[in-house]
């Protein structure tokens, strides 16, 4: 198991070497193999292609330096949030892929699953406004997290937290109608 685990590393590292040389686009499994020093049966083994692999290094890194404590969305939001611009030239390229299957159609369906499961942030008691404000928030999120890391220089990512916490709280305060 560890040997296994120690297979993945050296391929994420090899991977985030490459990235940082070249564009996600001109990275091939074949020279992260090279890279690593390892066969394409060991890539495959442990990975079904290079977005599985960028989903491997976001969960892994995640979890080992910024997972908080708290688990609530508004947490792990935070935390997030301070990973990327921590990773800022990582996540800068990997935002920037937009293909299907990239990090952002994977990040997109991490933001859905946390505000569609989080049952402070978004109670309404219609479904179907639920199911509409979940899509709205995760489209915006999504799209605002990619605008604001892909810039040529973010702003500190607590300025960036500030911002978003000041656009929802109204929003999370307004009445809910047939509530007036």
């Amino acid at each position: 198991m560890q040997r296994s685990q120690n297979s993945k590393i050296a391929i994420a590292n090899a991977f985030k070497d490459l990235l940082d040389k070249k564009k996600f686009s001109d990275i091939t499994v074949c020279l992260i193999c090279e890279q690593a020093n390892i066969s394409r049966k060991i890539f495959y083994k442990h990975f079904k292609d290079k977005f599985d692999l960028v989903y491997f290094i976001f969960k892994e890194d995640f979890k080992r330096d910024y997972y908080p404590e708290e688990k609530n969305f508004s947490k792990l939001f935070s935390c997030v949030i301070q990973y990327f611009y921590d990773n800022k030239k990582l996540y800068k390229k990997l935002f920037s892929v937009t293909a299907q299957n990239s990090f952002s159609e994977t990040f997109h369906s991490l933001i859905y699953q946390g505000l569609y499961n989080d049952k402070y942030l978004l109670c309404f008691e219609d479904e179907a406004d639920r199911d509409f404000a979940v899509c709205f928030f995760t489209d915006a999120l999504t799209i605002s997290i990619r605008g604001w890391i892909t810039n040529d220089n973010p702003e500190p990512a607590e300025e960036y937290l500030l911002k978003v916490k000041r656009l929802f709280m109204p929003v999370l305060q307004l009445p809910r109608a047939g509530t007036e």
